[in-house]
């Protein structure tokens, strides 16, 4: 948690805190901040303002995580639920297959079926991304050293 959020957290308490006729000690926002350390501050405020809302008594940090993972869980439930195979691909299957190598082979991120290419596939692939990104005129998607002379022309 960054130092403005932490500052935050402390005004937000002492507020939250007024509300129910309570006083906020210093000790008590350290173990506040341990307890939420891992939660985004936007959670943690929008879970505040819910328990003032509904909450009876002054708010524990276990009630304020409840309410966390509980919007959390409601938003995943409102979530479309995307299975890859149905996404539908915009592009010729060869060089869908070319783009997922070169993204793969040179940022280690993998996204769609990953074919082992031979060394010969591998050629045609790094031609393919180099035509493709020519083509659409994106040049910095191809770092200077693989970006191929037959393409691109002097580099």
């Amino acid at each position: 948690m960054e130092t403005f959020e932490r500052d935050n957290l402390s005004y937000k308490l002492v507020e939250v805190f007024s509300l129910y006729n309570k006083t906020v000690e210093a000790a008590v926002v350290k173990l506040w901040l341990r307890a939420l350390a891992d939660k985004p501050w936007t959670q943690i405020s929008d879970a505040l303002d819910e328990h003032m809302r509904v909450g009876k008594y002054a708010p524990r940090p276990v009630d304020i995580l409840e309410i966390i993972f509980r919007n959390r869980d409601r938003r995943k439930s409102f979530a479309p639920q995307v299975v890859e195979e149905d996404i539908p691909i915009p592009c010729p299957d060869h060089i869908h297959r070319a783009w997922v190598w070169f993204i793969h082979k040179h940022s280690e991120k993998v996204f769609g079926k990953l074919d082992i290419p031979t060394p010969a596939q591998e050629e045609e692939y790094l031609l393919v991304v180099n035509q493709e990104a020519l083509r659409v005129n994106i040049p910095d998607a191809i770092p200077d050293e693989f970006k191929l002379r037959e393409v691109w022309g002097s580099v």
